[in-house]
């Protein structure tokens, strides 16, 4: 069975393809023609191609020279890329004796531009204990060297580095891909008002907020094969929708004094609920580690807690699981209520289904401000639901639930 290609994809200044390689199949080292460049050679089911979006940016380029480093006991030969000034390599070759890849090699393999328009797309890497001696897996690093991205590797078995006797001092020569995190908003939450006294909606529909565009490898489909997200789904999305929830009511047309009435409401992100949704998608969500896709290994590692709308990229406040406890305080001859935000996060498909199904979900009302509302509107401090509730309302209580990054 012939290796399956996706469609081109583009981040930024770069085009990728994937190749799923189909089990028994013949691995694919070159990437055949029409400018696609591969970034390493080892892989197990997939394999990463680059080219350029714009050929004028000169983001992609066959290697300067090549360096012969040294021989395994199988005797394979080492080799690696000299880059040309600017650009990064991504990971060490294995060739057979006798192979020289001075020679015919120029249009399969390539290097990466370091950074272009301002954004970095070669990250250092990091380094995993060497399966044999002397070669260490290449790694995208799970946190931040000052560069905000995308890191993922050549293939799902990463790239490699040699280095016999000790591990690569300092940041390893290699590095790992970096790609701009594609970001896009939705129509955005209304929020809900009252045109009279009667009790206000329940809950308003879902709407679209924050829409984050990530490689396939970055989400845990189990329900389909890598060829068909290769053919059918090389990227997937990660959504997060709005909606609001009426916590508290009160019709107080027909006193002229104010009523008042309790409200207690759970919010943030429980470890039971980060920990199933990362088994089902591959996703950890926590308060201290914030939205995270992929894990250290071979494959793409990115925190996208900004990119979805939230305050930070790790410590997430909204994210704090803890229990709110207050007061909704209504004036008289005005009706009023108190509103919470509920999130939810899916992770879909090209095709729009939800991976997962409807289990795929992750719903949960974030840590942040409430929403009041009444009726009449009001004119002064004196009859406003909203800054009576803030003032005299009972302070929230935070219950210890502060999940470590998974």
């Amino acid at each position: 069975m012939d290796p399956v290609y996706s469609r081109p994809i583009r981040f930024g200044a770069l085009t990728l393809r994937f190749t799923g390689i189909p089990q028994g199949g013949l691995r694919s080292d070159g990437p055949n023609g029409e400018g696609w460049r591969a970034l390493g050679k080892e892989a197990g089911t997939w394999i990463l191609e680059v080219r350029d979006t714009d050929p004028r940016n000169d983001m992609v380029r066959p290697a300067a020279d090549w360096e012969k480093l040294g021989e395994l006991p199988t005797g394979d030969v080492v080799w690696r890329m000299v880059p040309p000034d600017g650009y990064r390599a991504f990971s060490d070759f294995l060739l057979a004796p006798g192979q020289d890849p001075r020679h015919g090699t120029d249009e399969e393999f390539g290097c990466v531009k370091e950074s272009h328009d301002g954004f970095t797309y070669a990250h250092p890497a990091d380094v995993a204990a060497p399966v044999t001696a002397g070669l260490w897996p290449v790694v995208a690093p799970g946190h931040w060297y000052g560069t905000n991205g995308i890191r993922t590797t050549p293939s799902d078995t990463g790239g490699f580095c040699w280095s016999p006797g000790r591990e690569p001092v300092g940041r390893p020569p290699m590095h790992v891909l970096n790609l701009p995190i594609g970001t896009r908003r939705g129509t955005g939450s209304r929020k809900p008002v009252m045109d009279g006294f009667s009790r206000p909606v329940d809950v308003t529909n879902w709407a679209r907020e924050q829409v984050v565009t990530v490689p396939f490898p970055a989400v845990k489909d189990r329900d389909r094969s890598l060829l068909r997200q290769v053919r059918k789904s090389p990227v997937y999305t990660i959504q997060r929708d709005a909606q609001y929830r009426l916590e508290k009511y009160i019709d107080n047309e027909h006193r002229d004094t104010a009523q008042s009435v309790g409200y207690s409401i759970t919010k943030g992100v429980t470890r039971a609920q980060s920990d199933t949704w990362r088994a089902g998608v591959g996703i950890s969500v926590t308060a201290k580690g914030g939205i995270g896709i992929g894990a250290a290994g071979a494959g793409p590692s990115a925190t996208v807690s900004v990119e979805l709308g939230y305050s930070s990229a790790t410590g997430v406040s909204e994210l704090v699981s803890r229990t709110d406890t207050g007061v909704l305080k209504v004036p008289g001859r005005h009706a009023g209520a108190v509103y919470s935000v509920t999130h939810r996060l899916t992770a879909f498909r090209e095709d729009g289904t939800p991976v997962g199904g409807a289990a795929g979900h992750l719903t949960f009302t974030p840590d942040q401000d409430y929403c009041f509302v009444q009726y009449p509107e009001a004119d002064s401090d004196r009859n406003s639901v909203e800054k009576l509730s803030l003032g005299e309302g009972v302070p929230g209580h935070r219950h210890g639930d502060f999940p470590d990054s998974l």
